[in-house]
């Protein structure tokens, strides 16, 4: 799963919530690498939260 932008990337994350209450964490592996407009932070909390920049 890849998301360009962190709005998209909140987006998904929203509708994969609604759709499925998801073991783990729900960013668990989503690809966020070329991912465009995301701050330092941004990125580094999605990180945290599981996805990966690979």
């Amino acid at each position: 799963m890849k998301a360009t932008t962190y709005i998209e990337l909140m987006q998904t994350v929203m509708q994969m919530d609604r759709a499925s209450k998801l073991h783990g964490s729900m960013l668990e592996g989503m690809n966020i690498q070329g991912a465009t407009e995301l701050t330092h932070t941004q990125a580094a909390t999605l990180k945290a939260l599981g996805a990966i920049s690979q």
